[in-house]
Formats: C-alpha cells, sequence, structure tokens
C-alpha cells in the first residue's frame, strides 16, 4: 500500500469509527434492555454500509467504535462483557458484508432482488448474529430469566433490523450525490418537497400528548409518495420520520399509547411500525427505480438504434441537460451534462447560430406552438463539421397573458451522411445536366457533319447512327458510381463489332466519364476506316493498339500492318469529319496532339496528352486481349 493509500485508509477508519462512536453513543442513551438493546441502532446502519463503501478492512473501526461509546456512557457491564459486545457488533457487519459482495450485490441496491438481499443478509442476518452473542454475553453476569433472555434477544434483533433499514440505505444512496455537479437544482426540489412533507406530517402525528384521531398509519400516503419520488426521497424521509416518532416516544407522545399498554409495550409498537414502514418504503423505491431504470433502458436503447440523443431544457433555471449521446453529437465531455443555453449556441457553426437563435425564439414564444425545430452544424473538437437534427416541444403553464415556457425536451438526430448524400445528389444532378448539354452539342456537331452533301442520304444516315451506337455504347461503360470506366473495355467493345484481329495492351487505366465517349468516337472512326481500307476489310490484316503512361504523359498507338493491297500508300484525299475527329477533334478536349503515318501497307496513329485529362492508373499489372475480346490478365 502506498503512502497516499496508507493515509486514506488511515482517515476512513477514524471517520467510521467517530461516526459508529456516536451512533452508539445515542443508541445507549435509548437503551432499554439492561443499557445493552436500543429501539432503535442507528450504529448498525452505519457499520454494514460503511464496511460496503470502504472494504471489510475497516472492522476494527466498529469494534473500536462500540467500546469506546460504552466507555463514554459508564456502562455497568465488565470489560470483558463490552468487548464481547463489540466483537459481536463488529462481526453482525463484516459476515453480511462479504456475503453480499459474493452476491454481487450493488451498492446502490438498485432491484427489488438486490433490496431483498440486503434486508434479509444485512438487515436480519447480521442483527440475528449481533443479538446471539450480545445476549449471551449479557445473560450471565446481568442474572437475566430465559424469558427475560428471549425477549432482550429480539428487543436488540429489532433495534439493529430497524437501524440498518434507516441509516444504512440513507447513506448508500446519498453517497455519490455529494459531489455538487451531480444534483442539480430542480432534483434537489423534487427530492425535497417529499422529504418535508413527511417530516410536517411526522411531527403531527408522532408528537400528541394525548390520544387523538390521528394514527401511525395516517403517514402511509407521506411515505408511498417518497418512495416513489426516487431512493434519495424514500431513505431521507424514513429517517425523518423515524427520528420525529422516537423522539416523540421519549417526550410522552400517545401515538402507540392504548389501555393496558406498558411503556415497554409502546416501545416494542414503535419497533415494529418503523420495521414495517421500512421494509414496505424500501422495496417499493426499489421496484419504482427498477422500473424507471427499465423505462429509461428501453429509451436509449431506442434513441440508440436511431442514432438520436434527448435533451430537456429548463427555463428558469437557464441549463440544458443532455444525455450522453448529444454529448457526444456535440462534441462535448459526457461529464458536461448540463450547459447554459449560451454554451449551447457557442457550439454551433457561426453560419447557423442565427438559424438556432430563430428556432429558440420561435419555441419560447408564449403566443406560439412551442415547436422546435431545426437543422444546423456543430464545430466539433477534431476541427470536423456535423450535422444535426433537432426537435423538440416546449410546455408552457399558465393561461391567457400569464402563459409562459417552462421546459423543453426532445431529440438530436446526427444528419451528417443525409446531408453528405442531399449535397452529392444535387452534384450528380448538376452533372447529368452539364454532360446532357454536352452531349446535345456533340449530337447536334455529329448529326451537321455526318449528313454533308458530299454523300448520299443514306450513307449519312447509317454514318450517324454507328457514331451515336458508338457514343451509347461507351456510356454504358461507366461504373455504378458513373465516375469512370476501363480503356480496355472501351476498345474492345468498340472493335467487337469489326471482327477481325487484333492485341490489346498497357497499363489498367480508368478513363474519367467525360472522356469516356470521346475515346469511344476515336477508336469508332479509326475502327470504321480500317474496315474500309485498312486491317479489318480483309483477313491478312492486324491492329496493334498500345498504350504507355510516364508520369502525366500518356501515349496511345494504334497501328495497322498488311493493309488491304488496294489502299493507297498515302493520306486520303478527302478529309472527312471522321478524320476531323481523330486529328482535330479529341486531341483539342484533351489537351493533347494526335499524328497519322501512312507507310504502305501500315498505318499509325498516335495521340500523346497528359494523363491527368484522361484518368488514372488502377493497380500495378497491365492489362491486355487478343483478337475477339477473349480474356484478360490483370
Amino acid at each position: 500500500m502506498t503512502s497516499n493509500g496508507a493515509l486514506k485508509h488511515l482517515v476512513q477508519m477514524f471517520a467510521l469509527m467517530a461516526a459508529y462512536a456516536a451512533l452508539s453513543y445515542i443508541g445507549l442513551a435509548w437503551a432499554e434492555a439492561d443499557r445493552a438493546g436500543s429501539p432503535v441502532w442507528p450504529a448498525a446502519g452505519v457499520g454494514l454500509a460503511g464496511l460496503m463503501l470502504g472494504g471489510i478492512r475497516l472492522w476494527p473501526a466498529i469494534f473500536f467504535g462500540r467500546l469506546i461509546a460504552g466507555a463514554l456512557t459508564n456502562s455497568p457491564h465488565s470489560f470483558l462483557v463490552e468487548v464481547l459486545i463489540s466483537a459481536a457488533n463488529a462481526i453482525s457487519d463484516v459476515i453480511p458484508t462479504y456475503i453480499l459482495a459474493r452476491q454481487h450485490v450493488s451498492l446502490e441496491l438498485p432491484t427489488l432482488r438486490d433490496m431483498v438481499k440486503y434486508l434479509g443478509y444485512g438487515a436480519a442476518l447480521g442483527p440475528a448474529i449481533c443479538a446471539a452473542i450480545g445476549v449471551a454475553s449479557l445473560a450471565p453476569s446481568a442474572g437475566l430469566s430465559f424469558e427475560r433472555t428471549i425477549g432482550a434477544f429480539w428487543f436488540w434483533l429489532v433495534g439493529s433490523f430497524v437501524g440498518t433499514t434507516t441509516i444504512g440505505p440513507l447513506i448508500q444512496s446519498w453517497a455519490g450525490k455529494l459531489k455538487p455537479e451531480k444534483f442539480e437544482r430542480g432534483e434537489f426540489v423534487r427530492v425535497g418537497l417529499p422529504v418535508i412533507a413527511v417530516a410536517v406530517a411526522s411531527w403531527i402525528i408522532f408528537n400528541q400528548p394525548q390520544m387523538s384521531y390521528l394514527r401511525s398509519w395516517h403517514i402511509l400516503p407521506f411515505i408511498v409518495w417518497a418512495a416513489l419520488t426516487s431512493r434519495l426521497s424514500a431513505t431521507a424521509s424514513l429517517a425523518v420520520m423515524s427520528f420525529i416518532a422516537i423522539w416523540g416516544d421519549k417526550h410522552g407522545a400517545a401515538i402507540f399509547a392504548g389501555p393496558g399498554k406498558s411503556p415497554a409495550d409502546q416501545i416494542i409498537l414503535l419497533q415494529q411500525f418503523i420495521a414495517v414502514i421500512s421494509v414496505t418504503t424500501l422495496c417499493l423505491s426499489a421496484v419504482a427505480d427498477e422500473r424507471a431504470q427499465t423505462s429509461g433502458t428501453n429509451l436509449r436503447l431506442a434513441l440508440e438504434g436511431a442514432d438520436q440523443g434527448s435533451f430537456a431544457y429548463d427555463v428558469k433555471d437557464n441549463k440544458v441537460l443532455w444525455d450522453e449521446r448529444t454529448c457526444d453529437l456535440f462534441g462535448v465531455s459526457r461529464d458536461e451534462k448540463a450547459v447554459t443555453i449560451e454554451r449551447m449556441q457557442s457550439l454551433v457553426h457561426v453560419n447557423d447560430r442565427l438559424a438556432v437563435k430563430s428556432a429558440i425564439l420561435h419555441t419560447l414564444n408564449p403566443l406560439g406552438d412551442g415547436v422546435y425545430d431545426v437543422q444546423h452544424r456543430i464545430d466539433t473538437p477534431d476541427g470536423s463539421v456535423r450535422w444535426v437534427a433537432v426537435r423538440g416541444q416546449t410546455t408552457f403553464v399558465g393561461q391567457g397573458f400569464r402563459r409562459r415556457p417552462a421546459s423543453t425536451r426532445g431529440v438530436v438526430r446526427d444528419i451528417t451522411v443525409e446531408k453528405a448524400a442531399i449535397e452529392r445528389q444535387q452534384l450528380l444532378a448538376k452533372e447529368i445536366i452539364h454532360r446532357a448539354r454536352n452531349q446535345l452539342a456533340v449530337i447536334q456537331s455529329l448529326t451537321s457533319r455526318s449528313l454533308t452533301g458530299d454523300m448520299s442520304l443514306e450513307q449519312g444516315r447509317k454514318a450517324l447512327l454507328d457514331r451515336l451506337h458508338a457514343m451509347s455504347g461507351a456510356f454504358g461503360l461507366l461504373d455504378e458510381a458513373l465516375e469512370s470506366a476501363a480503356l480496355v473495355d472501351v476498345i474492345e467493345h468498340e472493335l467487337e463489332r469489326f471482327g477481325g484481329r487484333y492485341t490489346v495492351s498497357g497499363p489498367n487505366v480508368k478513363l474519367k466519364s467525360e472522356v469516356v465517349q470521346t475515346f469511344g468516337l476515336l477508336i469508332h472512326e479509326l475502327a470504321t476506316n480500317a474496315s474500309k481500307y485498312g486491317s479489318l476489310s480483309h483477313d491478312g490484316g492486324v491492329i496493334e493498339i498500345q498504350w504507355t503512361v510516364s508520369g502525366d504523359v500518356f501515349d496511345y498507338r494504334w497501328q495497322e500492318t498488311n493493309r488491304h493491297p488496294g489502299a493507297s500508300a498515302g493520306a486520303p484525299s478527302r478529309t472527312g469529319f471522321g478524320t476531323t475527329l481523330i486529328d482535330v477533334v479529341v486531341p483539342s478536349q484533351l489537351l493533347g496532339k494526335a499524328t497519322r503515318q501512312y507507310t504502305h501497307p501500315g498505318f499509325v496513329y498516335t495521340l500523346t496528352c497528359p494523363l491527368s485529362q484522361v484518368g488514372h492508373i488502377t493497380g500495378n499489372a497491365d492489362v491486355s486481349s487478343t483478337g475477339r475480346p477473349a480474356h484478360r490478365s490483370a
């Protein structure tokens, strides 16, 4: 154990010993059974809670605390009896603490199952052990008869039971609420009102100097209210009610008096009343908490399934309460669950703050419908921007000109992906419109250049249809995202209709969507000319298509060998639209240059342009194809 750990253990030891000694002193001051048994033994609850909070190793604090209390009250018993009774007190807390730990009972006792185990092991078994050892140690020296011994045992047992049920849960439930940030003002009011009501009602009921129409069970509505409000209200109300009831009994109150009842009978009735009320209240509170927790868990799972968080805004406190998911969406620590409205607005993107402010004013307007509906961006700590949709409803109080907003509750949903999809759709729509305009311009140009006066109408019609087919076929090769198509696929698609022998090889180049149809038309024109005059016009011709990439330079080469014997050795005397397309239009679009060479019986066409204008390379291996598209290796 480190020095800090040893110091902490020492502080815990002395704190528990002091608390146990003080409450033991109070219990002994109330003692009825030979200065040993008390109608309520509050130290029992402190001891059990102390060991559950700090660990079993604190047991010496209970032993010495009880010894000190006995010495301070001038106990009439021998030192040995006091030692045995002190040991009984320590054992009665150690054994239940060990069993509850093995049973995995939570410190806060959040479920009915945990509460029942606490009542059985902590409040019943522990006090029974203490009463058995204590009375056995006390009886011989005090000369108690058998009947008095049995009576002292039960008196001692019930007194410790009451102390355990009224003080132990009080400490355990409030232990986690000592930090100010753990307890908001609204919760303080909600928890405090039932406690105040129980205190007032208890003072009226349990401090009657003479018999009246009021009975002890008249406290039940107030205790039930506290139990259903929260565990904090339930345990605090129990402690307050028990203290006032005992105080009243000690000062002559007649609530438990009756014909033929001795003061001892009144004490026993008081014990039984507090015991029954304690068990009922704690179990009812456990059931209410468990159901609330289940409901909250179901809500949280539903919100998480929908990727949503929740919020609640208290107008009077000017605090916005967020759940953990909302904290994540706004990019703040989960410990920062309560923020001011100004802090919340500071997290909103600067361009959206006016819209958020306008939405807040609308929802808080007493003359409005109270709906809060806004979409805005959030500047996250990592520098990214997140879109959220926030929708809520404001609750108003009062009528007419007194109507005012009280609170707003709602949900927050992450819509970043949806916004990105919408932006992409809008961009895609603009791109489609742009491409459609370009296509119409290309079709208009193809139509005007294909239907010229130097060819028949039928010939012009066929040329136009072939070129349109090349454009549509190339467009159909685009991937699902309509962003690219493989160059080798475009070549194969165009040459497939012409047949013949050809080879294709080069890096795996993906053409950009805007140049796919350009290459489709280029291949179509070269293949059309080859089918008329070149290597595709007879069985002996061969076409070799190659391309290379060096840095950002893309070189494309179309080479024909064994052209038709009847083909001219030089360039054709007439220049048609096809020649203009491959010599001028295509290079101009790709910011490159093209050359044609006729070396009978061969023909070579080259195109050089920036790779960035064409597309990009994927993978490290080249692609190839031979003859009619039959295979490809990549």
